[in-house]
Protein backbone atom coordinates (compact mmCIF):
# COMPACT_ATOMS: atom_id res chain seq x y z
CA UNK A 1 0.00 0.00 0.00
CA UNK A 2 1.25 3.38 -1.22
CA UNK A 3 -0.05 7.11 0.09
CA UNK A 4 0.21 10.13 -1.24
CA UNK A 5 3.47 11.56 -0.07
CA UNK A 6 4.35 14.01 -3.38
CA UNK A 7 7.32 11.51 -3.98
CA UNK A 8 6.75 8.02 -5.98
CA UNK A 9 6.76 4.86 -3.98
CA UNK A 10 6.35 5.93 -0.34
CA UNK A 11 5.25 3.62 1.91
CA UNK A 12 2.45 4.23 4.57
CA UNK A 13 4.87 2.65 7.24
CA UNK A 14 8.05 4.83 5.45
CA UNK A 15 5.64 8.25 5.77
CA UNK A 16 4.47 6.72 10.09
CA UNK A 17 8.52 6.35 11.04
CA UNK A 18 8.98 9.76 9.68
CA UNK A 19 6.66 11.83 10.66
CA UNK A 20 7.19 9.63 14.29
CA UNK A 21 10.57 10.92 14.34
CA UNK A 22 9.78 14.00 13.96
CA UNK A 23 7.27 14.48 16.92
CA UNK A 24 8.86 15.89 20.27
CA UNK A 25 7.15 13.50 22.18
CA UNK A 26 8.92 10.40 20.56
CA UNK A 27 11.83 12.26 20.49
CA UNK A 28 11.78 12.76 24.24
CA UNK A 29 10.78 9.23 24.95
CA UNK A 30 13.89 8.52 23.19
CA UNK A 31 15.94 10.33 25.33
CA UNK A 32 14.46 8.80 28.04
CA UNK A 33 15.59 5.40 27.27
CA UNK A 34 18.85 6.62 26.50
CA UNK A 35 18.99 8.25 30.02
CA UNK A 36 18.17 4.55 31.09
CA UNK A 37 20.37 3.01 29.30
CA UNK A 38 23.37 5.51 30.28
CA UNK A 39 22.77 5.40 33.74
CA UNK A 40 21.37 2.40 35.03
CA UNK A 41 22.67 -0.08 32.12
CA UNK A 42 25.47 -2.28 32.21
CA UNK A 43 29.27 -0.93 31.34
CA UNK A 44 29.69 -3.70 29.31
CA UNK A 45 26.48 -2.55 26.98
CA UNK A 46 28.44 0.96 25.93
CA UNK A 47 31.29 -0.76 24.23
CA UNK A 48 28.32 -2.47 21.65
CA UNK A 49 26.36 0.93 21.03
CA UNK A 50 28.20 3.70 21.96
CA UNK A 51 31.20 3.74 19.00
CA UNK A 52 28.05 3.86 16.42
CA UNK A 53 26.54 6.52 18.08
CA UNK A 54 29.23 8.69 19.77
CA UNK A 55 29.63 11.20 16.26
CA UNK A 56 25.48 11.73 16.61
CA UNK A 57 25.50 12.16 19.74
CA UNK A 58 28.13 14.90 19.34
CA UNK A 59 25.78 17.52 17.52
CA UNK A 60 22.01 15.70 17.72
CA UNK A 61 21.65 18.00 20.84
CA UNK A 62 21.26 21.52 18.61
CA UNK A 63 18.03 20.00 16.90
CA UNK A 64 16.27 19.01 20.78
CA UNK A 65 12.92 20.50 20.88
CA UNK A 66 13.94 22.13 24.23
CA UNK A 67 10.40 23.09 26.53
CA UNK A 68 10.14 27.11 26.90
CA UNK A 69 10.19 26.90 30.19
CA UNK A 70 13.20 25.33 31.39
CA UNK A 71 13.41 21.25 32.13
CA UNK A 72 10.13 19.19 34.25
CA UNK A 73 10.65 17.70 37.06
CA UNK A 74 11.55 14.35 35.23
CA UNK A 75 14.24 15.91 33.37
CA UNK A 76 15.38 17.35 36.38
CA UNK A 77 16.11 14.41 37.83
CA UNK A 78 17.94 12.47 35.04
CA UNK A 79 20.43 15.57 35.04
CA UNK A 80 20.93 15.31 38.90
CA UNK A 81 21.96 11.69 38.08
CA UNK A 82 24.22 12.62 35.42
CA UNK A 83 25.98 14.89 37.50
CA UNK A 84 26.10 13.03 40.02
CA UNK A 85 27.68 10.18 37.95
CA UNK A 86 29.80 12.53 36.29
CA UNK A 87 31.76 14.38 39.36
CA UNK A 88 32.91 10.67 40.51
CA UNK A 89 33.87 9.43 36.78
CA UNK A 90 37.52 9.45 35.89
CA UNK A 91 37.53 7.63 32.47
CA UNK A 92 37.37 10.90 29.49
CA UNK A 93 35.15 8.46 27.37
CA UNK A 94 32.74 7.71 30.30
CA UNK A 95 32.88 11.86 31.00
CA UNK A 96 32.05 12.57 27.14
CA UNK A 97 29.36 10.40 26.78
CA UNK A 98 27.73 11.66 30.50
CA UNK A 99 27.99 15.28 28.95
CA UNK A 100 26.62 14.06 25.94
CA UNK A 101 23.34 12.92 28.27
CA UNK A 102 23.13 16.22 29.82
CA UNK A 103 22.80 18.27 26.50
CA UNK A 104 19.98 16.23 25.61
CA UNK A 105 18.30 17.33 28.02
CA UNK A 106 18.47 21.29 29.11
CA UNK A 107 20.66 24.38 28.37
CA UNK A 108 23.95 24.51 30.24
CA UNK A 109 23.47 27.08 32.26
CA UNK A 110 20.29 25.24 33.80
CA UNK A 111 21.64 22.02 34.07
CA UNK A 112 23.43 21.63 37.10
CA UNK A 113 26.74 20.54 35.56
CA UNK A 114 29.60 23.55 35.45
CA UNK A 115 32.78 22.99 33.17
CA UNK A 116 35.91 22.18 34.22
CA UNK A 117 38.26 23.75 30.89
CA UNK A 118 41.05 21.36 32.41
CA UNK A 119 38.73 18.43 31.73
CA UNK A 120 40.12 16.65 28.29
CA UNK A 121 36.48 15.60 27.95
CA UNK A 122 35.47 19.21 27.61
CA UNK A 123 38.32 20.78 26.12
CA UNK A 124 38.87 18.22 23.37
CA UNK A 125 35.32 18.60 22.01
CA UNK A 126 34.64 21.59 20.69
CA UNK A 127 31.05 20.50 20.93
CA UNK A 128 30.99 20.94 24.37
CA UNK A 129 32.73 24.63 24.36
CA UNK A 130 29.45 25.50 21.82
CA UNK A 131 27.01 24.04 23.78
CA UNK A 132 28.30 26.52 26.98
CA UNK A 133 27.70 29.81 24.73
CA UNK A 134 24.14 27.99 23.51
CA UNK A 135 21.23 29.91 24.83
CA UNK A 136 17.68 30.26 24.33
CA UNK A 137 16.00 32.63 22.10
CA UNK A 138 12.94 33.25 24.08
CA UNK A 139 13.37 33.85 27.70
CA UNK A 140 9.85 33.27 29.65
CA UNK A 141 10.69 34.99 33.15
CA UNK A 142 12.88 37.85 34.61
CA UNK A 143 14.31 35.38 37.28
CA UNK A 144 15.44 32.49 34.00
CA UNK A 145 17.13 35.81 32.63
CA UNK A 146 18.81 36.52 35.63
CA UNK A 147 20.01 32.79 35.95
CA UNK A 148 21.44 33.06 32.49
CA UNK A 149 23.36 36.29 33.25
CA UNK A 150 24.68 35.11 36.24
CA UNK A 151 25.54 31.75 34.42
CA UNK A 152 27.42 33.93 31.64
CA UNK A 153 29.48 36.65 34.45
CA UNK A 154 30.63 33.49 35.83
CA UNK A 155 32.01 31.49 32.92
CA UNK A 156 33.16 34.59 31.34
CA UNK A 157 35.02 34.99 34.61
CA UNK A 158 36.37 31.69 34.61
CA UNK A 159 37.81 32.01 30.68
CA UNK A 160 39.18 35.53 31.59
CA UNK A 161 41.67 34.03 34.59
CA UNK A 162 42.05 30.98 32.41
CA UNK A 163 43.84 33.03 29.96
CA UNK A 164 45.95 34.79 32.16
CA UNK A 165 46.86 31.43 33.76
CA UNK A 166 50.01 29.04 32.55
CA UNK A 167 48.64 26.69 30.26
CA UNK A 168 49.91 23.90 28.08
CA UNK A 169 50.31 24.95 24.56
CA UNK A 170 48.45 22.37 23.29
CA UNK A 171 45.50 22.94 26.33
CA UNK A 172 45.55 27.13 25.02
CA UNK A 173 45.36 26.00 21.53
CA UNK A 174 42.18 23.87 21.91
CA UNK A 175 40.51 26.28 24.18
CA UNK A 176 41.49 29.14 22.05
CA UNK A 177 40.16 27.42 18.98
CA UNK A 178 36.71 26.71 21.07
CA UNK A 179 36.46 29.71 22.40
CA UNK A 180 37.08 31.88 18.81
CA UNK A 181 34.70 29.64 17.30
CA UNK A 182 31.88 29.84 19.47
CA UNK A 183 31.63 32.07 22.15
CA UNK A 184 28.30 34.57 22.78
CA UNK A 185 26.75 36.75 25.66
CA UNK A 186 24.10 37.83 23.77
CA UNK A 187 21.56 37.68 26.79
CA UNK A 188 23.84 39.52 28.66
CA UNK A 189 23.51 42.43 26.11
CA UNK A 190 19.86 42.63 27.03
CA UNK A 191 20.66 43.45 30.61
CA UNK A 192 22.39 45.35 32.85
CA UNK A 193 25.40 43.66 33.12
CA UNK A 194 28.19 45.14 32.63
CA UNK A 195 29.39 44.37 29.03
CA UNK A 196 33.61 45.24 29.09
CA UNK A 197 35.03 42.22 31.33
CA UNK A 198 32.79 40.13 28.55
CA UNK A 199 33.86 41.14 25.59
CA UNK A 200 37.68 41.75 26.23
CA UNK A 201 37.43 38.08 27.81
CA UNK A 202 35.82 36.75 24.38
CA UNK A 203 38.11 38.87 22.56
CA UNK A 204 41.37 38.13 24.29
CA UNK A 205 40.75 34.07 23.39
CA UNK A 206 39.64 34.84 19.75
CA UNK A 207 43.08 37.28 19.35
CA UNK A 208 44.92 34.30 21.08
CA UNK A 209 43.42 31.94 18.41
CA UNK A 210 44.00 34.04 15.38
CA UNK A 211 47.69 34.35 16.26
CA UNK A 212 47.92 30.91 17.12
CA UNK A 213 46.65 30.38 14.05
CA UNK A 214 49.61 32.44 12.21
CA UNK A 215 47.72 35.63 11.77
CA UNK A 216 49.83 39.17 12.38
CA UNK A 217 47.14 41.09 14.26
CA UNK A 218 49.54 44.07 14.86
CA UNK A 219 50.78 46.25 11.57
CA UNK A 220 53.18 49.39 10.81
CA UNK A 221 52.07 51.65 8.50
CA UNK A 222 54.43 53.84 6.18
CA UNK A 223 54.71 57.35 7.47
CA UNK A 224 51.99 59.66 5.67
CA UNK A 225 51.95 62.76 3.76
CA UNK A 226 51.42 65.18 6.59
CA UNK A 227 50.30 67.72 3.87
CA UNK A 228 47.60 64.94 2.60
CA UNK A 229 43.77 64.93 3.10
CA UNK A 230 43.00 62.41 6.26
CA UNK A 231 41.80 58.92 4.55
CA UNK A 232 38.62 57.56 6.02
CA UNK A 233 37.83 53.99 5.23
CA UNK A 234 33.90 52.95 6.34
CA UNK A 235 33.34 49.52 6.21
CA UNK A 236 30.25 47.72 5.39
CA UNK A 237 30.60 43.99 4.45
CA UNK A 238 27.39 44.34 1.83
CA UNK A 239 26.38 47.80 1.11
CA UNK A 240 22.82 47.27 -0.22
CA UNK A 241 19.31 49.19 1.26
CA UNK A 242 19.69 48.11 4.83
CA UNK A 243 20.14 49.63 8.32
CA UNK A 244 23.83 49.36 8.67
CA UNK A 245 24.22 50.75 4.95
CA UNK A 246 22.27 53.80 5.97
CA UNK A 247 24.20 54.01 9.41
CA UNK A 248 27.38 54.03 6.98
CA UNK A 249 26.63 57.10 4.42
CA UNK A 250 26.47 59.75 6.25
CA UNK A 251 29.91 59.77 7.67
CA UNK A 252 31.29 60.11 3.88
CA UNK A 253 28.01 62.75 2.86
CA UNK A 254 29.06 65.12 5.67
CA UNK A 255 32.87 65.08 5.46
CA UNK A 256 34.80 68.06 4.13
CA UNK A 257 36.47 67.04 1.33
CA UNK A 258 38.87 69.95 1.72
CA UNK A 259 40.22 67.65 4.51
CA UNK A 260 38.84 64.38 4.59
CA UNK A 261 38.75 61.70 1.60
CA UNK A 262 36.06 59.42 2.57
CA UNK A 263 36.33 55.60 1.13
CA UNK A 264 33.84 53.07 0.94
CA UNK A 265 35.27 49.21 1.71
CA UNK A 266 32.98 46.80 1.28
CA UNK A 267 32.89 42.72 -0.21
CA UNK A 268 30.50 43.60 -3.09
CA UNK A 269 29.71 46.59 -5.48
CA UNK A 270 27.19 48.88 -4.45
CA UNK A 271 23.57 48.28 -6.57
CA UNK A 272 22.61 50.58 -9.40
CA UNK A 273 19.66 53.08 -9.02
CA UNK A 274 18.97 55.64 -6.22
CA UNK A 275 20.64 54.44 -3.68
CA UNK A 276 24.05 53.54 -5.61
CA UNK A 277 23.83 56.83 -6.48
CA UNK A 278 23.34 57.97 -2.94
CA UNK A 279 26.67 55.49 -2.41
CA UNK A 280 28.40 57.84 -4.96
CA UNK A 281 27.59 61.13 -3.68
CA UNK A 282 28.59 59.69 0.08
CA UNK A 283 32.14 58.22 -1.33
CA UNK A 284 34.83 59.32 -3.23
CA UNK A 285 35.73 55.60 -4.11
CA UNK A 286 34.13 52.39 -3.63
CA UNK A 287 37.10 49.50 -3.06
CA UNK A 288 35.90 45.95 -3.17
CA UNK A 289 37.64 43.63 -1.20
CA UNK A 290 37.15 39.56 -1.50
CA UNK A 291 35.63 38.30 1.41
CA UNK A 292 37.39 35.06 1.72
CA UNK A 293 40.28 33.91 2.83
CA UNK A 294 40.87 36.11 5.70
CA UNK A 295 44.44 36.97 4.97
CA UNK A 296 44.09 38.08 1.76
CA UNK A 297 41.01 40.62 3.40
CA UNK A 298 43.18 41.75 5.28
CA UNK A 299 46.10 42.64 3.67
CA UNK A 300 43.36 44.17 0.86
CA UNK A 301 42.34 46.47 3.47
CA UNK A 302 45.92 47.66 4.78
CA UNK A 303 46.80 48.44 1.34
CA UNK A 304 44.16 51.22 1.10
CA UNK A 305 46.67 52.81 3.92
CA UNK A 306 43.72 54.18 6.05
CA UNK A 307 43.68 56.77 8.63
CA UNK A 308 40.54 56.01 10.21
CA UNK A 309 38.50 52.76 9.81
CA UNK A 310 34.76 53.03 10.78
CA UNK A 311 33.90 49.84 11.86
CA UNK A 312 29.64 50.09 10.53
CA UNK A 313 28.74 46.23 10.58
CA UNK A 314 27.19 45.80 13.78
CA UNK A 315 28.96 43.15 16.24
CA UNK A 316 26.83 42.09 18.73
CA UNK A 317 27.98 40.34 21.57
CA UNK A 318 28.86 37.04 19.97
CA UNK A 319 31.68 35.45 17.56
CA UNK A 320 31.69 36.14 14.10
CA UNK A 321 34.14 36.48 10.71
CA UNK A 322 33.66 40.21 10.94
CA UNK A 323 35.69 39.86 14.54
CA UNK A 324 38.12 38.48 13.40
CA UNK A 325 38.63 40.72 10.80
CA UNK A 326 38.65 43.33 13.00
CA UNK A 327 41.00 42.01 15.41
CA UNK A 328 43.74 43.12 12.85
CA UNK A 329 45.07 46.68 12.44
CA UNK A 330 43.52 47.79 9.54
CA UNK A 331 43.88 51.31 9.65
CA UNK A 332 46.20 54.11 11.71
CA UNK A 333 42.80 53.94 13.68
CA UNK A 334 39.68 52.19 14.56
CA UNK A 335 36.27 53.37 15.37
CA UNK A 336 33.20 51.67 16.18
CA UNK A 337 29.65 53.64 15.47
CA UNK A 338 27.29 52.50 18.31
CA UNK A 339 24.37 50.58 16.55
CA UNK A 340 23.21 48.78 19.70
CA UNK A 341 24.41 50.54 22.95
CA UNK A 342 25.99 50.16 24.78
CA UNK A 343 27.94 47.33 23.45
CA UNK A 344 31.82 47.11 22.95
CA UNK A 345 33.99 44.64 20.45
CA UNK A 346 36.36 43.81 23.66
CA UNK A 347 38.80 43.87 20.50
CA UNK A 348 41.89 45.26 21.41
CA UNK A 349 42.37 47.05 17.75
CA UNK A 350 39.07 48.94 18.13
CA UNK A 351 40.55 52.25 19.26
CA UNK A 352 37.13 54.61 20.03
CA UNK A 353 33.34 54.18 19.68
CA UNK A 354 31.14 56.69 18.89
CA UNK A 355 28.30 56.97 20.80
CA UNK A 356 25.02 59.74 22.41
CA UNK A 357 24.23 60.21 26.27
CA UNK A 358 20.95 59.71 25.38
CA UNK A 359 21.42 56.35 24.25
CA UNK A 360 23.48 55.24 26.94
CA UNK A 361 23.19 54.34 30.74
CA UNK A 362 23.60 57.74 32.24
CA UNK A 363 26.85 58.48 34.08
CA UNK A 364 28.61 54.66 33.67
CA UNK A 365 28.68 54.53 29.73
CA UNK A 366 32.65 53.82 30.01
CA UNK A 367 32.20 51.11 32.27
CA UNK A 368 30.31 48.76 29.39
CA UNK A 369 33.24 49.61 26.81
CA UNK A 370 36.97 48.17 26.45
CA UNK A 371 37.40 50.88 23.93
CA UNK A 372 37.64 55.13 24.78
CA UNK A 373 33.73 56.38 24.36
CA UNK A 374 33.74 59.80 22.30
CA UNK A 375 30.51 61.95 22.25
CA UNK A 376 28.45 63.24 19.51
CA UNK A 377 26.00 65.18 20.07
CA UNK A 378 22.16 64.85 19.93
CA UNK A 379 20.70 61.39 19.28
CA UNK A 380 23.51 59.83 18.00
CA UNK A 381 21.92 56.77 15.83
CA UNK A 382 18.95 58.25 14.13
CA UNK A 383 18.55 59.75 10.95
CA UNK A 384 16.76 60.53 7.65
CA UNK A 385 17.47 60.93 4.42
CA UNK A 386 14.61 62.92 3.89
CA UNK A 387 13.18 62.74 -0.19
CA UNK A 388 16.58 61.37 -0.84
CA UNK A 389 16.14 58.65 1.19
CA UNK A 390 16.20 55.19 -0.63
CA UNK A 391 12.86 53.15 0.86
CA UNK A 392 10.70 55.61 -0.02
CA UNK A 393 8.28 54.50 -3.32
CA UNK A 394 9.93 56.47 -6.66
CA UNK A 395 7.94 59.25 -7.52
CA UNK A 396 7.93 61.52 -10.58
CA UNK A 397 9.62 64.44 -10.88
CA UNK A 398 7.36 67.48 -9.74
CA UNK A 399 5.02 65.36 -7.87
CA UNK A 400 4.48 65.47 -4.03
CA UNK A 401 6.71 63.81 -1.82
CA UNK A 402 4.97 60.68 0.20
CA UNK A 403 4.96 62.14 3.81
CA UNK A 404 6.96 59.68 6.39
CA UNK A 405 4.52 57.51 8.38
CA UNK A 406 5.09 57.34 12.71
CA UNK A 407 7.29 54.18 13.22
CA UNK A 408 8.54 54.29 9.53
CA UNK A 409 12.42 54.80 10.78
CA UNK A 410 11.75 53.14 14.11
CA UNK A 411 15.77 53.96 15.34
CA UNK A 412 16.37 55.40 11.90
CA UNK A 413 14.34 58.74 12.08
CA UNK A 414 16.96 61.19 12.15
CA UNK A 415 20.42 61.46 11.00
CA UNK A 416 22.22 62.74 7.28
CA UNK A 417 24.85 64.44 6.72
CA UNK A 418 25.37 65.89 9.77
CA UNK A 419 26.23 62.86 11.30
CA UNK A 420 29.48 63.15 9.17
CA UNK A 421 30.02 66.61 9.87
CA UNK A 422 29.61 66.06 14.17
CA UNK A 423 32.14 63.18 13.80
CA UNK A 424 34.77 65.34 11.82
CA UNK A 425 35.42 67.36 15.25
CA UNK A 426 36.27 63.88 16.69
CA UNK A 427 38.66 62.67 13.90
CA UNK A 428 40.52 65.99 13.89
CA UNK A 429 41.22 66.04 18.07
CA UNK A 430 42.19 62.53 17.30
CA UNK A 431 44.50 61.90 14.47
CA UNK A 432 46.17 58.81 13.11
CA UNK A 433 49.82 58.56 13.86
CA UNK A 434 52.07 60.97 11.48
CA UNK A 435 48.71 63.03 11.13
CA UNK A 436 49.57 66.84 10.73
Amino acid sequence: MTIETGSKGVSLASACVTRLKASPAFRHVFRLIFAAVVLAGPRRWRRAWWPRWRDWLRWSWLSVDRPLHGPGWLDRGILAAAAAQLASETGEDDRLLLLQLIMQFAYAFESGWYPDFADPAVRRNREILHYLFNFPIFIDTPARQDRIVGFIRRLYGDLERLHAAPLAPEVRVEIAAHVAQHYSFMPALFSDATLRPLARSAGRWLETHLRLSGHRLDHEFPPRDTEARLRVGVYVQDIEPRNESFLALPFGLGLDRNRFEPVLVTGRPPPDGPFGALVGEAFERVEVVEVEPLEARVAAVRALELDFLILANTVTAQTSTLQQLYAHRLARRHVMPVAISPNSTGLAATDFVLSAANTEPRGEAEQHYSETVKWLDGTFNCFAFGPRDPRLTPVEEGSAIAPNRPGRHLCLGRRGPQAGAGTAPELRAHPAPGAG
